[in-house]
């Protein structure tokens, strides 16, 4: 059992087809037949990205997919789709549903014309993704060399700072793509079952699907106009994209301890910078839950914008992450222009946060890898993986271990301000089996990802 009673060497933490489908086909336009310029975006969609420099070249339109491509060939792109999690699997069923009497994958004209556009919507992140993440390297040290300054000599030297890699700049993007098919996905269980999908049982949520299979559901046609807008170009796609992001650059103060006297002095260097009009805050958000006590309180927060109008209302004022996650945060655009992320924790908070955070990922689906095969071997060499999937399916164990993460921070937390508490103990919550998944472990583990990491700093930044 690790104790902590005041300040903690951190090393110790450390260890520790019908008719319906005909009439849209009808009143689909032919598509182009690019098949030389498709291989292009077929090794695109696999991981070979194009490089780009100019915002021309992130608005130029992608290929699309002909009407006469072999259905083997379109079921690999179709695949290739599916690996970036764009589509999920009700959607995907809509497209991949029709077979021939051998079992063949058949595409109709309506399917095609969705995969062609799904394939160009792909291809113009990919392009935004590396114009955005490019930038931010540029502009990396000069964000860094702005927030250093606002927070003078006390608080500037401890500021870590990151720029957005293409990859997790192009998840994001993917992922909000994805949101709108959800949401897509979603009104259709509404209409036909009368509910709400996020809030559906497993046995409707498999109705559903396996209805869509059989074909008892179908999309009308102005349905699949509906699913094939979601991936048409616009004139603000670059401009929204940007918004999306949020944070091409990051920076982070880790306070040394985290004590109350601490969180004023940076909350009064923040409330001076929003009067001089020298930080311009386009998002707050402030996670603390279950009687953590944050690192600048919602009300102290809600007070800014009567100092700037411009700052809207706090994201998360009353929503936090079910894990416990602790942190102030705030979005900010530099005066260079770049758009950033400014977070603000302690240094031990910041250590169990970089540990619980591999659980985190692997608990979304998150691809950790990034397609990296050395650390796609230390995952799967470490046996965190099967443990993860194990603590999934077991709702009483999996709900312990979230009371034990939540345990730690706010342990973690209370000490800080001057409480004395051991740190929890993973085998006081669930089997001692477990024990690989404990913070310390995960803590280890993290610093040993990220030796990892760096060897590949195209990919992670």
């Amino acid at each position: 059992m690790i104790k902590i009673v005041g300040q903690i060497p951190l090393k110790q933490l450390v260890r520790a087809t019908t008719s319906k489908v005909k009439a849209v086909a009808a009143k689909l336009e032919p598509t182009a037949k690019l098949p030389e310029a498709l291989k292009t975006d077929v090794a695109e969609i696999a991981g070979t990205p194009k490089t780009i420099s100019t915002q021309n070249a992130v608005q130029a339109a992608a290929p699309v997919i002909e009407q006469s491509m072999p259905d083997a060939t379109l079921n690999k792109i179709l695949t290739q789709l599916g690996e970036k999690k764009l589509f999920n699997k009700e959607i995907l069923a809509f497209l991949t549903k029709d077979r021939s009497e051998t079992g063949e994958q058949l595409f109709n004209p309506v399917q095609r014309s969705i995969i062609s556009a799904a394939v160009k919507k792909v291809n113009r992140l990919k392009n935004i993704a590396h114009k955005l993440a490019d930038d931010g390297k540029r502009a990396e040290k000069e964000a860094y060399e702005e927030i250093k300054a606002l927070f003078g000599p006390k608080y500037g030297n401890n500021i870590e700072h990151r720029a957005k890699s293409k990859e997790s700049t192009f998840d994001k993007l993917v992922n909000h793509t994805r949101e709108e098919i959800d949401k897509f996905r979603n009104e259709l269980y509404k209409e036909h079952f009368k509910g709400n999908y996020k809030k559906a049982s497993d046995a409707d949520k498999q109705k559903f699907y396996d209805m869509i299979m059989s074909g008892k559901i179908e999309m009308t046609p102005s349905q699949w106009k509906k699913l094939e807008k979601i991936f048409a170009r616009t004139k603000q796609e670059f401009r929204n994209s940007r918004d999306i992001v949020m944070d091409q650059v990051g920076t982070r103060l880790l306070l040394p301890t985290g004590s109350k006297k601490e969180t004023e002095e940076v909350t009064e260097i923040i409330e001076k910078a929003i009067k001089a009009q020298k930080i311009r805050i386009t998002r707050v958000s402030n996670y603390s839950k279950d009687g953590i006590k944050p690192y600048v309180s919602n009300k102290r927060i809600a007070g800014w914008q009567e100092l700037d109008h411009r700052i809207p209302t706090l994201v998360n004022y009353d929503k936090s992450k079910d894990n416990g996650y602790t942190t102030f945060q705030m979005n900010i655009i530099h005066k260079n222009g770049i758009l950033g992320e400014f977070q603000m924790r302690s240094r031990r908070m910041n250590i169990v946060c970089n540990g619980e955070h591999t659980f985190y990922d692997l608990l979304e689906n998150k691809d950790i890898t990034k397609g990296v095969p050395e650390l796609k071997e230390y995952y799967e060499k470490s046996g965190v993986l099967e443990l993860v999937e194990e603590i999934k399916k077991n709702s009483v164990t999996f709900n312990n271990y979230m009371t034990y993460i939540r345990d730690s921070y706010k342990k973690t937390r209370d000490t800080a301000l001057g409480a004395e508490y051991p740190m929890p103990v993973l085998s006081n919550y669930i089997d001692p089996k477990y024990e690989l998944l404990s913070l310390e472990n995960l803590c280890r583990m993290a610093d040993e990802v990220l030796q990892i990491q760096k060897k590949y700093p195209q990919v992670f930044g």
